[in-house]
């Protein structure tokens, strides 16, 4: 029994002595440079300006919102464009029937009090900001058809704006 139990030692470790590594005669070291470059970036998805059901057109505002939502780079600078729609006329937003022969005038503006018309000139008429460290921002769009617009026949009336973001 001594001699199988040698036997069996034996050829355990010749498997052992066939993959050695041979010794290490020395040690370098160096250095190896990592790196990125992060640019910035910004994406907006804008929620619907609907203005709902309106049973008298012209006889008082009617007011609405939009939610901009910005995903960018964090701590991006941002400002945003709104354009005209595709209904304007001498820079006027309008809704059209789905003829186009009808047109309900409306406006977008930056503030609650819709004082201050939104529309696509840098560092004039846009809104700017800067997003989260977390990258995220939300801007609010106000619009309004304003009292005293013509009266227009029933039906649907669209527009689409094109929203820039500039960062």
């Amino acid at each position: 029994m001594i001699k199988t139990f040698k036997a069996g030692c034996a050829l355990v470790a010749l498997p052992m002595i066939l993959v050695a590594q041979p010794a290490m005669a020395g040690q370098a070291t160096g250095q190896m440079p990592v790196s990125a470059q992060v640019l910035e970036n910004c994406s907006v998805v804008s929620s619907a300006m609907n203005f709902g059901p309106i049973t008298d057109v012209g006889a008082a505002n009617v007011d609405t919102t939009a939610t901009l939502t910005l995903a960018c780079t964090a701590n991006a600078s941002y400002e945003i464009q709104l354009d005209n729609g595709a209904n304007p006329v001498a820079g006027q937003r309008r809704l059209a029937n789905a003829a186009k022969s009808e047109f309900l005038n409306y406006d977008i503006y930056k503030d609650i009090s819709r004082s201050s018309r939104w529309g696509s000139t840098i560092g004039a008429d846009t809104v700017a900001g800067k997003a989260t460290v977390l990258g995220t921002a939300s801007v609010t769009a106000y619009g309004r058809i304003p009292s005293g617009v013509a009266k227009v026949s029933a039906g649907a009336y669209t527009d689409t704006v094109t929203v820039t973001v500039n960062f």
